[in-house]
């Protein structure tokens, strides 16, 4: 079956962990755990299925397997990384005790943790297996990297945060350092694309909350609306108008879980004439209302 066929079929679940309801995963998702945890109980085979506005990292430690993603089958042997996109199907068949760790984070940690350095927004522009982890250094310090994500969001400590992203930086470089060499005319043509994205990224931080439309968008771009999506869809794998949704919901879930504005006052703020347009706005890419969603986070930080 085409690539394109597979990621439309709607019998693909799209979920944020494998196993659990379909929902949306918010800006400060990030998850990981072992591999046998989810793969053992499932036979050591994972069905089909998608991660929207997730990126995932598997670090195979022992054994191995087959991954199916979009129209490619892969095979990998530990040690290797395999590299998971947002928004690709796939499913995978491990051997049976295969070991290591899945690591889930969201687009936007990663986004954030790229925004200054260009080779670290490469790490998730396609899917890869990367297996040249073969000197002790790198397989050492990456198993550090992964135990210490996996420990330090169990718990509360001082520079816990800090902890945590100097794991994640660790992990990127390491894959954007294994990734294989590309062909000089395919990287100049995905820079030409990151360059588009990036000053369209700067525009959306500008002007999300003024309801402007893709067209208008390109116009300030000096490009065409088909250039500015297809440039979109090869550096984020989603078209233009999904940047400007994420970057209002973003803006949306902050004000939820750490402020006491109204949901009214933060519609009228991220440029919703109508609060009941905007709930339901918010509750087609959030899962759930307003009003639910800060129940859920806001006590935290209340």
């Amino acid at each position: 079956m085409a690539e394109t066929d597979l990621a439309l079929r709607s019998d693909i679940p799209r979920v944020v962990i494998y196993g659990e309801p379909e929902r949306r995963a918010d800006f400060t998702f990030l998850h990981v755990e072992r591999i046998p945890l989810r793969s053992r109980p499932n036979d050591w085979t994972i069905r089909l299925h998608a991660h929207d506005d997730v990126h995932q990292v598997f670090f195979v430690t022992r054994e191995g397997g087959r991954i199916r993603i979009d129209a490619a089958e892969l095979s990998f042997e530990a040690p290797a990384l395999v590299i998971v996109p947002a928004g690709a199907v796939h499913g995978f068949t491990f051997r049976p005790e295969t070991d290591g760790y899945v690591l889930s984070l969201s687009r936007a940690i990663h986004e954030r943790l790229a925004s200054s350095d260009y080779d670290l927004g490469t790490a998730f522009e396609r899917h890869a297996v990367l297996a040249r982890l073969d000197q002790e250094a790198d397989f050492g310090g990456l198993e550090s990297a992964f135990a210490t994500i996996a420990h330090e969001v169990l718990w509360s400590a001082p520079a816990r945060q800090a902890a945590i992203e100097g794991a994640l930086l660790r992990i990127l470089v390491a894959i954007v350092r294994h990734s294989p060499a590309q062909t000089v005319e395919w990287r100049r043509a995905a820079q030409r694309d990151r360059l588009i994205v990036e000053r369209f990224r700067t525009l959306v931080e500008q002007n999300f909350r003024g309801n402007l439309s893709i067209g208008a968008y390109a116009a300030k771009l000096g490009i065409s609306e088909a250039r500015l999506t297809t440039a979109c869809r090869r550096t984020l794998g989603s078209p233009a108008i999904k940047l400007v949704h994420r970057r209002i919901m973003i803006e949306a879930e902050r004000h939820l879980a750490y402020s006491a504005m109204a949901v009214a006052e933060i519609a009228s703020l991220l440029g919703f004439s109508d609060p009941a347009y905007f709930s339901r706005f918010f509750t087609k890419h959030a899962g759930k209302s307003p009003t639910a969603f800060r129940a859920r986070h806001g006590s935290r930080f209340s």
